[in-house]
């Protein structure tokens, strides 16, 4: 089952094992394991939000509403549908607090440039699509990158395939890092 982590996990509501609303997915963590990447746990509250800002908002932002935000791992979410339901009852979803330092976030992806091995931009991060069965506590695995004009289209619900150009497998990211990633072709 393919996952897109932007259109499908952020912004939903969390609802916990005893059917409490206790806040939304405002970022997901993500966690290297080797050559690939998977989601380690969504990140629910105010300080989690302003990096998916425009880059001239997230400094304010950051500052007004820095701090720590709820840490769920991914083995602790039971299913991923309208809202995002928990395994966790309310009371410990409130406990489950973490600083946001040093942590890969689908954030800091999202809108990333993305060039070819022969220097070329071939647009940027609009979604991201992951699968396969999760492994322990981390969640599914990234398996692709939807880049450019396809990508966005499809992010936006006004596409439903996105074209071979605008699907680029996780498995060509050569390297992902200040705000760019590198393919291998």
């Amino acid at each position: 089952m393919n996952l897109e982590l932007a259109l499908h996990v952020l912004d939903r509501q969390l609802v916990s094992a005893d059917g409490e609303l206790c806040g939304k997915v405002d970022d997901i963590e993500l966690a290297q394991e080797n050559r690939s990447l998977r989601t380690a746990a969504v990140l629910s509250g105010p300080a989690a939000w302003p990096a998916r800002l425009p880059p001239l908002l997230r400094a304010p932002a950051s500052a007004l509403l820095g701090g720590e935000v709820a840490r769920i791992e991914w083995d602790e979410i039971a299913e991923v549908s309208a809202v995002v339901r928990l395994k966790l009852p309310a009371a410990e979803v409130g406990r489950r607090r973490a600083a946001l330092a040093g942590r890969a976030r689908l954030a800091f992806l999202l809108g990333d440039a993305v060039i070819g091995a022969d220097g070329r931009k071939r647009g940027r991060v609009y979604e991201v699509e992951a699968g396969g069965p999760p492994r322990g506590v981390r969640g599914p695995r990234i398996t692709a990158l939807l880049v450019g004009r396809h990508g966005l289209l499809h992010r936006l619900g006004l596409q439903s395939r996105t074209s071979r150009s605008g699907r680029v497998p996780w498995s060509e990211v050569a390297d992902w890092s200040d705000r760019t990633v590198r393919l291998r072709s």
